[in-house]
């Protein structure tokens, strides 16, 4: 089944061109819905996710689509691709195609994380084209200006953490960039930044503030991922060891998608996530055995009193009969 909500009539042409190659990924029988419109979102039959349009930087200069699918109830996983052009302000985003997840989990304590586990493959393609994979050549010659990124929001509030506007802090974890794409701070680095190994991959940090006033970490890679399937934790544990955010902040939102900034004139491009699979996990509090201090020796207490209130309880039965 095809849902597609449209933004405008003008916009009927172009939006025919750009559905033209993202469906073609996405099996017939798959039930799937494609959006037009700047701010649209779906959840996945699961719920497990929302998918994104997320056209916050829409300048007019072009237009995007994405087509995700809904999957069935019991899946952890999902994909989704966002075919896109934009001509002006080629060092601006645009939009933010992505995929969040929804865990009754968030908003965590930092200091109770214990793993942010991702499992992904994608690939950004000119579009229509036969390419699978991400070419890095082909994509300079078309002019094209994205990222591909994981991110984060954090906040002393909990319920500021899970607003991608009202959060303090951002933490994000890119995976590739073209189009000579930075990340904020970039140019204010110091000689000797901090640098750390992920599955085999250095992430270099950055520091820079956006047009919010939020402050934000970027760990950028060394050479651009098309994978990627490994434990994000220890980026975050090393943001709380040197200071730069607290553990008594609260994790309260996780999506993953591409930042799209500019394609050559009339050339679309496709971000296509072919397989999505997001967790957080903390540590569960388990009262200590026995009739220790805390809340386990309240617990003990309050088994300790079971036969009082039922003695109480006899008694009062006695007086009433």
């Amino acid at each position: 089944m095809h849902r597609t909500i449209m933004r405008g009539a003008w916009a009927s042409a172009l939006i025919a061109a750009l559905l033209a190659w993202p469906l073609a990924v996405v099996a017939d029988d798959e039930e799937t819905e494609t959006m037009c419109s700047p701010e649209s979102a779906v959840n996945t039959t699961s719920l497990r996710y929302t998918i994104l349009s997320n056209q916050w930087g829409d300048d007019g200069s072009g237009l995007q689509c994405v087509t995700s699918e809904l999957g069935s109830k019991d899946d952890n996983s999902t994909s989704f691709n966002a075919t896109w052009r934009w001509f002006n302000t080629r060092t601006e985003v645009h939009s933010f195609p992505s995929v969040i997840l929804n865990s009754n989990v968030m908003p965590v304590v930092v200091s109770n994380l214990t793993s942010i586990t991702i499992d992904a493959s994608w690939a950004i393609v000119p579009s229509p084209s036969d390419e699978t994979e991400t070419n890095s050549t082909l994509l300079a010659s078309l002019d094209t200006v994205a990222d591909v990124a994981l991110d984060m929001f954090l906040d002393d509030d909990p319920l500021k953490s899970s607003n991608a506007s009202g959060a303090t802090t951002e933490v994000m974890v890119w995976q590739s960039a073209y189009g000579n794409l930075k990340p904020l701070g970039w140019d204010t680095i110091s000689a000797d930044p901090p640098i750390r190994e992920l599955s085999a991959v250095n992430y270099t940090l950055y520091k820079g503030f956006n047009a919010n006033g939020q402050t934000v970490y970027s760990w950028v890679p060394n050479q651009n991922q098309s994978t990627l399937n490994t434990d994000l934790y220890p980026l975050v544990d090393y943001l709380v060891k040197d200071g730069a955010i607290s553990d008594k902040m609260y994790l309260g939102r996780l999506q993953f998608g591409s930042e799209t900034m500019h394609s050559g004139q009339n050339q679309n491009i496709s971000f296509i996530v072919s397989h999505l699979e997001m967790n957080v996990n903390h540590e569960v509090w388990t009262p200590p055995k026995g009739s220790g201090s805390g809340s386990g020796h309240h617990k003990g207490a309050a088994s300790s009193l079971q036969p009082s209130v039922a003695l109480i309880v006899a008694i009062v039965l006695f007086l009433v009969v």
